[in-house]
């Protein structure tokens, strides 16, 4: 029987296998550095918006997009960078792999979801119908998911080769599809807020911003970030060799990862500068032009009984305030009445 130092077939499959699994380190290594360089960027703003001030579940949901990411990325590089890996070993690792990837993905759009609330003045009509659309998304997945692993087979990593391999039906690209089609509907529904604001105009410090400069100051930019790195593992699992398959999963996972913490801690800036509003000379209140409002006093912020349940800056809007508290935009009608009811239940 010809073995693979005689077969040239067997002999260039294995070579090819070799480079495939090269591959896939770099891109591990990519997406754990990427990782890394954007933590020490925001640590600065990390520290001052989450770590210095008091504890919500809005920053409990930032915790774990931030820390539960990094143990994902981390075991997922570990994997990938190491060989001799038992079938019992790479059986835990695709299951932890599947589940882990699924929570992150599914916590970074629920924050998705809470910002196009936001942006569409909480239409419940449409929150409704982006749940209803994510739960199928949820649900799809995990039938898909599950029957893969059914019918899969888990191989031991084999000799000087790392990472873990496996055996199973070429549809199980498909998993990526319905979060694919949910985040494009994200993708559509922000990019349609961002190009009628555009339209309608957003002037700050006298300059009229383009629809590039609403896009990024929306965080509209995330949403597109995301997407591509979800379309970008739908196509390696749909067109690449067998070895190459599962090498945009990192990338997609970091791509989760970063644009969901940035999108939050962007939320908690917003936030905390609204505390240091600064009046104008006719004493009116200068507005902050992101889409998000805060309902009370933002001096009294997290100050008040409650706060440790509040997710007002997810799922509110920013609002420009006259001298004597009045909302000053028509387009914020009822909005007062909303932010005066919570206040009420909170009291």
């Amino acid at each position: 029987m010809a073995n693979a130092g005689t077969d040239p077939a067997a002999l260039q499959q294995l070579l090819e296998l070799h480079e495939d699994a090269r591959i896939v380190q770099y891109c591990a290594m990519a997406a754990d550095s990427w990782l890394v360089l954007d933590f020490i960027m925001m640590l600065p703003t990390e520290i001052q918006y989450v770590w210095n001030t008091k504890w919500n579940l809005s920053r409990l949901l930032f915790l774990w997009v931030r820390l539960f990411g990094i143990v994902l990325l981390t075991i997922n590089f570990a994997v990938t960078m190491t060989g001799g890996h038992s079938v019992q070993v790479c059986e835990f690792y695709f299951y932890w792999e599947g589940t882990a990837g699924s929570l992150m993905m599914w916590s970074v759009h629920v924050i998705l979801q809470l910002r196009i609330y936001a942006m569409y003045r909480r239409n419940k009509r449409l929150a409704i119908f982006n749940i209803a659309f994510f739960v199928a998304e949820i649900i799809t997945i995990l039938i898909v998911y599950n029957y893969g692993i059914s019918i899969g087979t888990t191989l031991a990593t084999p000799p000087g080769l790392t990472g873990c391999y496996g055996i199973t039906t070429s549809f199980l690209f498909s998993i990526w599809l319905p979060a694919l089609a949910f985040d494009m509907w994200l993708v559509v529904l922000a990019l349609w807020k961002a190009v009628e604001r555009s339209r309608d105009g957003v002037v700050v410090n006298g300059e009229q911003l383009d629809l590039l400069a609403v896009l990024i100051r929306d965080n509209v930019i995330y949403f597109i970030v995301i997407a591509l790195g979800l379309l970008a593992n739908t196509i390696m699992w749909f067109a690449a060799p067998d070895g190459l398959a599962a090498a945009a999963v990192p990338i997609s996972h970091a791509s989760m990862i970063i644009s969901g913490s940035r999108l939050l801690l962007n939320l908690f800036e917003a936030f905390h500068r609204s505390l240091n509003i600064t009046r104008t000379a006719t004493g009116m209140v200068t507005q902050d032009h992101s889409t998000l409002m805060f309902c009370g006093n933002p001096e009294e912020g997290t100050s008040r009984r409650g706060r440790w349940t509040d997710l007002s800056m997810l799922t509110g809007e920013f609002a420009a305030a006259s001298a004597d508290g009045s909302f000053d935009s028509a387009m914020d009608e009822g909005l007062e009445e909303d932010c005066q009811e919570l206040e009420t239940s909170e009291v």
